[in-house]
Protein backbone atom coordinates (compact mmCIF):
# COMPACT_ATOMS: atom_id res chain seq x y z
CA UNK A 1 0.00 0.00 0.00
CA UNK A 2 2.88 2.68 -0.12
CA UNK A 3 1.86 3.66 -3.37
CA UNK A 4 -1.81 4.24 -2.93
CA UNK A 5 -2.92 7.32 -1.34
CA UNK A 6 -4.39 6.04 2.08
CA UNK A 7 -4.86 2.29 3.35
CA UNK A 8 -8.02 1.50 5.18
CA UNK A 9 -8.67 -1.86 6.94
CA UNK A 10 -12.26 -1.85 8.01
CA UNK A 11 -12.47 0.45 10.06
CA UNK A 12 -8.74 1.16 11.01
CA UNK A 13 -6.73 3.45 9.20
CA UNK A 14 -3.77 2.08 8.32
CA UNK A 15 -1.65 5.12 6.43
CA UNK A 16 -1.55 7.89 4.92
CA UNK A 17 0.84 9.13 2.15
CA UNK A 18 -0.98 11.82 0.61
CA UNK A 19 0.45 15.08 -0.57
CA UNK A 20 -2.58 17.24 0.26
CA UNK A 21 -2.35 19.93 2.95
CA UNK A 22 -5.47 18.91 4.61
CA UNK A 23 -6.92 15.77 4.67
CA UNK A 24 -10.52 14.55 6.39
CA UNK A 25 -10.51 11.38 7.81
CA UNK A 26 -13.25 9.12 6.44
CA UNK A 27 -16.49 9.09 8.30
CA UNK A 28 -16.60 5.24 9.02
CA UNK A 29 -13.08 5.13 10.91
CA UNK A 30 -13.11 4.20 14.13
CA UNK A 31 -9.52 3.79 14.95
CA UNK A 32 -5.67 5.40 13.28
CA UNK A 33 -3.17 2.83 13.55
CA UNK A 34 -0.13 3.58 14.75
CA UNK A 35 2.55 5.51 13.06
CA UNK A 36 -0.27 6.38 10.01
CA UNK A 37 0.49 9.57 9.04
CA UNK A 38 4.19 9.58 10.18
CA UNK A 39 6.96 11.18 8.36
CA UNK A 40 4.62 13.23 6.01
CA UNK A 41 5.97 17.13 6.34
CA UNK A 42 3.48 18.79 4.01
CA UNK A 43 0.59 17.88 5.95
CA UNK A 44 -0.60 21.45 7.88
CA UNK A 45 -4.63 19.67 8.94
CA UNK A 46 -6.16 16.67 9.37
CA UNK A 47 -10.07 16.05 10.15
CA UNK A 48 -10.97 13.50 12.37
CA UNK A 49 -14.64 11.81 12.87
CA UNK A 50 -16.27 12.29 16.13
CA UNK A 51 -16.92 8.90 16.37
CA UNK A 52 -13.03 8.19 16.09
CA UNK A 53 -11.68 6.00 19.40
CA UNK A 54 -8.67 5.50 19.31
CA UNK A 55 -5.54 7.13 17.57
CA UNK A 56 -2.23 5.05 17.81
CA UNK A 57 1.28 5.89 19.29
CA UNK A 58 3.27 8.23 16.65
CA UNK A 59 0.16 8.24 14.46
CA UNK A 60 1.17 12.04 13.59
CA UNK A 61 5.22 11.68 14.55
CA UNK A 62 7.29 13.67 12.28
CA UNK A 63 4.60 15.70 10.76
CA UNK A 64 6.76 18.66 10.94
CA UNK A 65 3.89 20.96 8.93
CA UNK A 66 0.52 19.87 10.88
CA UNK A 67 -0.95 23.08 13.08
CA UNK A 68 -4.65 21.48 13.76
CA UNK A 69 -6.07 18.20 14.52
CA UNK A 70 -8.70 18.73 17.03
CA UNK A 71 -9.22 15.55 18.96
CA UNK A 72 -13.06 14.09 19.81
CA UNK A 73 -13.57 13.52 23.25
CA UNK A 74 -14.64 10.24 22.30
CA UNK A 75 -11.06 9.30 21.46
CA UNK A 76 -9.20 6.83 24.74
Amino acid sequence: YEHEEQCILGNLFVRYNGTETTFQVPENIKRIACYAFDGNDILETVYVPDNLEFIGSYAFSGCSSLRSLIVPESVN
